[in-house]
């Protein structure tokens, strides 16, 4: 496969999931866009370098990395006040089917935003894992690698931030 179609390949198969897990990490769309231009420009300089097996991990963990130095250029404050629209919401949950009933659209969508509050209230460690494993669908291995931890630390992270969800989300549960 020559260099520009691999490039293109990976292009057209990555650039989506590069920018939403760099809007979730940033909170700012047009740092997301540029960081997801730097992940490209990495992937042409160097992607034909990797064997197509771990590309995913070794984007995803650029992706990470970049994210992380646009986060360390900010200050703290501005880190943690920043809002973002909803139109820049990082992922949408899943719609069940196409709900005709209005009560039924607005009981989903106030279960999604009471979800990503959750979410967003989880440790940092458990955040990231379980928004790359539940919503990135990557494998252990993939976050062991993109985060440099043991594959356990993943499983456990995994399984106290499902708990935590669980209590967070517990007013959800049928009697």
């Amino acid at each position: 496969m020559s260099s520009r179609l691999r490039f293109k390949f990976l292009e057209n198969r990555y650039r989506d999931r590069i920018f939403s897990y760099a809007l979730w990490m940033v909170k700012n769309r047009h740092d997301a866009e540029d960081i997801t231009q730097e992940v490209l420009i990495k992937i042409w300089e160097h992607g034909h370098d990797i064997k197509l097996s771990s590309i995913k991990s070794w984007i995803m963990r650029a992706t990470h990395n970049l994210s992380i130095d646009y986060l360390r250029k900010r200050s703290v404050k501005f880190k943690y006040e920043q809002k973002y629209d909803k139109e820049d919401a990082l992922y949408e949950l899943p719609d069940p089917g196409k709900m005709s009933d209005p009560g039924t659209e607005t009981a989903q969508v106030i279960i999604n935003e009471e979800l990503e509050e959750a979410i967003n209230k989880l440790p940092d460690l458990q955040k990231k894992i379980i928004v790359m494993y539940e919503i990135q669908e990557l494998k252990y291995r993939e976050i062991s690698e993109i985060l440099d931890i043991p594959i356990n630390s993943v499983k456990v992270n995994i399984f106290r931030a499902r708990k935590n969800l669980q209590k967070s989300l517990e007013h959800y549960k049928q009697a």
